[in-house]
C-alpha cells in the first residue's frame, strides 16, 4: 500500500530471514492458494505485488549488469537521500491465470457496556485474529496437512475470551469490546476494516489491547513490550509488571518489526494507542539465551505450518507464564477502562497526529446505544463451588438489613467469580480500589419482588451493590 501511494504500479518484496524474522519456506506456506484483499475504497492499489529470495533479485541484477549489494549499500546510507529508481532494462512475460470473486468473512465483535453513564460511551478495546490459512495445498501423504494455528492465533483468541468472561464479572466504568478479526494472515484486513468502520468513534477507544500467540514455555522474569516508549499505557503497564515482580523492556527482538506487522498498526493508524505484550525472553529456571533459543526454533520449524498444533501432551505446554501475562492483560484493561482520563500517545509519536484528530472530531455517541446488561434468569441454579457458609452469611445480611427470615429468600444467581479489582464490580464514584484479581462469589438474592445483588471476596469482605430490577 505505501509502494501505491509513492506511485507504483507493482512491488517484489526482497525476503531475507534476517529482515522477515522468518525463513522462506513461511513465505510458501503462507502464499499458498487464495489471496484476499478489502474491497476498494478509494485509496490507490498495486496492479502486481509478491515476494522475491534475495538471491534471485541478485541475479536480477546481474541480467541488467548492476550489483545489487552495491545499490542496496546506497539505499540504506542514512548520509544520503536513499535509493532512487532505475530502469533495469530487463522484461518478464507472465501468463497466470486467476479467479476473482468476492467472499464474506467476518470480525467477531463483543461489547460488555461499562458501569459509568459518562465513560460507557468510551470502550478498552482486546483484539486477536481468529484466521490462519485452512488445508496445504497439495497434501502431502502421511502428514498433518491443516493448518490448526493453534499458537497463532488460536492461544490468543481463547485468552481473550478467558478475559471477557473475568471482566464481565467486575465490569469497568469504559466499555469493553473484544474483537476476533479475520484475515491477518492475509494482510491485517480485518483489523484493517474495523479501524475503518468501528463500533463506535476511534477517539472514543482508550486503547487495543492485542494478542498474537501466548507465552507456552513457562514463568518469565521480564516483560516485553511490542511499541514500548509509544503511549502513557506505558505506566500502566510497568506498574502492573512490578506488582508481579517482573521488569519490563520494548521488544526483544527490534529489528524484525513486529508493531508494524500487527493488528494493533492499524488502529495506531486512527490514532488508537496499543498495549502488545509477552513475557520473556528471560524464562525463570532457564539459562541465558534460552528463550531466544525456543522462540527461534519455532519460527523455523513450526510458524505458518501445520505443526502449529496442540501437542498430545497438554503436559508439552507449560502455561504458568501465560496466565500471568493473561492477568495482567486483563488488569490492564480493568485500570485503564476505571481510569479518569483515556491514555495518550508520547508527544512527538508518529501516531499522535491520529488521536489529536480523532480527539478533535470524536464523533457521536453510537446511535445504537451499548445495551444494558443482561440480567441472568430467576430460575439460575447455585453454582456448586459457592460454599453454604457464604449463602447463609449473605442471607444473615439482608436479614438484618430488612428483617425478612431467609426461609423468604430465594437464590436466584450463585457462583464463584474472579473479581478485576478490590470493589468486587461494584465500584463507587470517587473511590479507589486495590487493582488486583480476587477471587469470591457473586449470590443474588430474590425478596418480594426484588433482587439484592451480592459480592463476597474469598477472605471474607461483603458488599451489597445497587437494588437489581424486579424479580418476576
Amino acid at each position: 500500500m505505501e509502494a501505491a501511494r509513492h506511485g507504483a504500479v507493482g512491488a517484489l518484496l526482497v525476503h531475507t530471514s534476517e529482515s522477515a524474522s522468518y525463513p522462506w519456506q513461511v513465505v510458501v506456506s503462507s502464499n499458498r492458494g487464495e489471496a484476499f484483499a478489502l474491497p476498494p475504497e478509494g485509496e490507490p492499489r498495486l496492479a502486481f505485488q509478491g515476494w522475491i529470495a534475495r538471491e534471485a533479485v541478485g541475479r536480477l541484477f546481474q541480467m541488467a549488469g548492476r550489483d545489487f549489494a552495491a545499490e542496496e549499500a546506497v539505499a540504506k546510507d542514512t548520509r544520503a537521500k536513499g535509493a532512487k529508481g532505475l530502469p533495469l532494462g530487463v522484461t518478464a512475460s507472465l501468463d497466470m491465470k486467476v479467479k476473482r470473486e468476492r467472499i464474506a468473512s467476518a470480525n467477531v465483535i463483543g461489547i460488555l457496556p461499562g458501569t459509568d453513564p459518562g465513560l460507557k460511551s468510551e470502550a478498552v478495546l482486546y483484539t486477536a485474529h481468529h484466521d490462519h490459512f485452512g488445508q496445504r495445498v497439495p497434501p502431502v501423504a502421511g502428514e498433518r496437512n491443516v493448518y490448526t494455528g493453534a499458537l497463532d492465533n488460536a492461544s490468543g483468541c481463547a485468552v481473550v475470551l478467558t478475559i471477557a468472561r473475568a471482566a464481565a464479572a467486575s465490569p469497568p466504568r469504559r466499555s469493553v469490546i473484544v474483537a476476533f478479526v479475520t484475515a491477518e494472515e492475509q494482510g491485517l484486513l480485518g483489523s484493517r476494516h474495523f479501524a475503518r468502520h468501528p463500533p463506535l468513534p476511534t477517539g472514543r477507544i482508550a486503547v487495543d489491547i492485542n494478542l498474537d500467540g501466548i507465552n507456552n514455555k513457562g514463568r518469565t522474569s521480564d516483560l516485553g513490550v511490542i511499541g514500548l516508549g509509544k503511549s502513557s499505557v506505558d505506566d500502566v503497564i510497568r506498574s502492573l509488571a512490578a506488582a508481579q515482580g517482573r521488569s519490563v523492556h520494548g521488544d526483544p527482538f527490534p529489528d524484525r518489526g513486529a508493531f508494524y506487522r500487527s493488528d494493533s498498526f492499524e488502529l495506531a493508524q486512527v490514532g488508537v494507542p496499543g498495549a502488545r505484550i509477552g513475557g520473556g525472553p528471560h524464562f525463570i529456571g532457564r539459562p541465558e539465551g534460552w528463550g531466544k533459543e525456543q522462540q527461534e526454533h519455532y519460527e523455523r520449524h513450526d510458524y505458518h505450518q501445520p505443526s502449529d498444533a496442540y501437542p498430545p501432551s497438554p503436559e508439552a505446554w507449560d502455561l504458568s507464564g501465560a496466565v500471568e501475562d493473561a492477568q495482567l492483560q486483563l488488569l490492564l484493561g480493568l485500570r485503564i477502562g476505571n481510569a479518569p482520563k483515556m491514555p495518550v500517545w508520547t508527544k512527538g509519536d508518529e501516531f499522535e497526529k491520529f488521536r489529536l484528530a480523532a480527539a478533535g472530531d470524536p464523533g457521536p455517541v453510537p446511535r445504537r446505544p451499548f445495551p444494558a446488561a443482561v440480567v441472568e434468569p430467576e430460575s439460575a441454579p447455585v453454582d456448586g463451588e459457592v460454599p453454604e457458609k457464604v449463602i447463609d452469611t449473605v442471607r444473615a445480611d439482608l436479614g438484618k438489613r430488612t428483617g425478612a427470615k431467609p426461609g423468604a429468600m430465594r437464590v436466584v444467581r450463585a457462583e464463584a467469580v474472579m473479581f478485576g479489582d478490590g470493589s468486587l464490580g461494584c465500584g463507587r464514584p470517587g473511590q479507589s480500589y486495590t487493582q488486583a484479581i480476587v477471587p469470591g462469589y457473586r449470590v443474588v438474592l430474590a425478596l418480594e419482588g426484588r433482587e439484592y445483588d451480592y459480592r463476597v471476596a474469598s477472605r471474607g469482605s461483603l458488599i451489597l451493590c445497587d437494588l437489581g430490577p424486579q424479580s418476576k
